[in-house]
């Protein structure tokens, strides 16, 4: 490199460092100093409004940025606030439609001398209704006992007939719907308590929810609309339960005998608690005949 090369490229640097001194001396206020980079800094101006725009962009850029991290993580909180208050409403709703289940059937205990209950749940419904059984969380260590009893009779928490408890192990048992083909009992009307007669399921209950009465004696005083109730014959179901109301009686035929349409008092398809009736200690049922439901 020549002599002459290495001047100009030493100029140019020092005026390079005389510019940038005088830029950052502009910078101060009241400074003479200032007066003299004027004509300059209207060169220079166009290129600092260039890196002051793309400094407050890039600033501005990092601050929503971080804003949007933190709403982000705000609404992330108050959705999880707001799924657990839904379940927490949820639980409280189930819990308070048990209570009121629970208040309700105390006074089972009243209506059914002798007998006790025990809340039970349904831990598993039927594949095809009608036609299977329901398996409730109650078993033998709850006291079900069928060497006492051939079955335990089923409430809702109003004391209508749901089903009967047919089987257990210790931890778990299997309940025999009213609208199980195999299912049976002994009922009566509410106008008549001396002529007893047959309620049946027809295994159809998803499509036709009627329970079959037959056998049902032409001298009996029934009409549509008449409550049936258990006549407490066969030792599995005490008297006096509900079971439904006539919707259908026919006539009577070449034997006296007529058949009813019944609609059941209770669903077992939507039970939140179910209540199993056992007998206390003074009531034992051993020397009570009983029939036992088809399995």
């Amino acid at each position: 490199m020549s002599k002459n090369q290495k001047t100009r490229i030493l100029i140019l640097l020092l005026t390079g460092l005389a510019v940038l001194g005088i830029m950052l001396f502009s910078l101060l206020p009241d400074k003479p100093v200032s007066s003299l980079s004027t004509p300059l800094s209207v060169l220079l101006r166009p290129f600092e409004l260039v890196f002051n725009g793309v400094g407050n962009g890039v600033s501005s850029f990092v601050g929503t940025m971080s804003q949007n991290a933190e709403l982000r993580q705000e609404n992330e909180r108050l959705r999880e606030e707001n799924l657990d208050l839904r379940l927490k409403i949820k639980d409280n709703e189930q819990a308070a439609e048990a209570y009121s289940g629970l208040k309700e059937a105390f006074s089972l205990k009243d209506r059914f001398p002798g007998r006790r209950f025990v809340a039970a749940n349904i831990l598993q419904e039927p594949l095809e209704e009608g036609f299977d059984f329901y398996r409730l969380d109650l078993g033998k260590l709850d006291g079900l006992d069928f060497a006492e009893s051939a079955g335990y009779a089923v409430l809702n928490e109003q004391a209508a007939l749901v089903g009967s408890v047919i089987s257990a192990d210790a931890l778990s048992s299997k309940m025999l719907p009213f609208s199980h083909a195999g299912f049976a009992c002994s009922v009566y009307g509410e106008r008549d308590m001396t002529h007893s007669f047959e309620l049946r399921g027809q295994g159809v209950f998803s499509k036709d929810k009627t329970l079959m009465a037959d056998q049902i004696p032409a001298e009996a005083n029934l009409a549509v609309g008449d409550l049936l109730y258990t006549s407490g014959k066969g030792g599995i179901f005490p008297e006096a339960v509900l079971c439904g109301k006539i919707t259908e009686l026919s006539e009577a035929d070449s034997l006296g005998l007529r058949t009813a349409k019944v609609e059941p008092a209770a669903d077992p398809r939507d039970l939140p608690v179910l209540f199993v009736l056992l007998p206390t200690e003074e009531h034992s049922l051993v020397n009570e005949s009983a029939t036992v439901p088809a399995k």
